[in-house]
């Protein structure tokens, strides 16, 4: 498989006026034309979810941010995307939505040592960035002071 398959390059020009291999290659073109809706989502895909289906994914991304980006996107299989690892794992489940009694809301007590929103300094010689709160788990980084 190449760097700017057939598949990707549909999706490109589907996205953007500015599609080209340089384009796709790169990051921040990607970053800036990740998909953050479910429509276009479906546009790009030819995926349409059923009404009842589509309002649950709605209720969900009222939490859970959504952003795909193109490439990502062109990994998914779309004619089998509700097995396909990539889908499962760039769309928000509906059952995120689910809390039982039995979840905390700060599970592992960070909220004490966060001194700032988006930092965790539990350890004297590290800090926890958390950078970002897109995709399915946080990303972050980690110093070590």
């Amino acid at each position: 498989m190449g760097i700017y398959t057939e598949k990707q390059k549909e999706i490109s020009e589907t996205i953007a006026d500015d599609a080209s291999r340089s384009n796709w290659k790169s990051y921040k073109w990607q970053l800036s034309h990740a998909i953050k809706d479910i429509d276009t989502f479906e546009d790009i895909t030819c995926i349409k979810f059923d009404e009842e289906e589509k309002q649950v994914y709605e209720k969900v991304l009222e939490k859970f941010p959504l952003s795909i980006t193109p490439y990502y996107l062109s990994l998914i299989d779309y004619d089998d995307y509700k097995n396909d690892p990539i889908f499962i794992q760039a769309f928000p489940d509906p059952c995120e939505l689910v809390i039982s009694k039995y979840d905390i809301k700060d599970s592992l007590a960070e909220d004490k040592d966060s001194p700032v929103p988006g930092i965790t300094h539990r350890y004297p010689d590290r800090v926890l960035f958390l950078i970002s709160n897109i995709c399915r788990a946080l990303r972050c980084f980690v110093w070590v002071l």
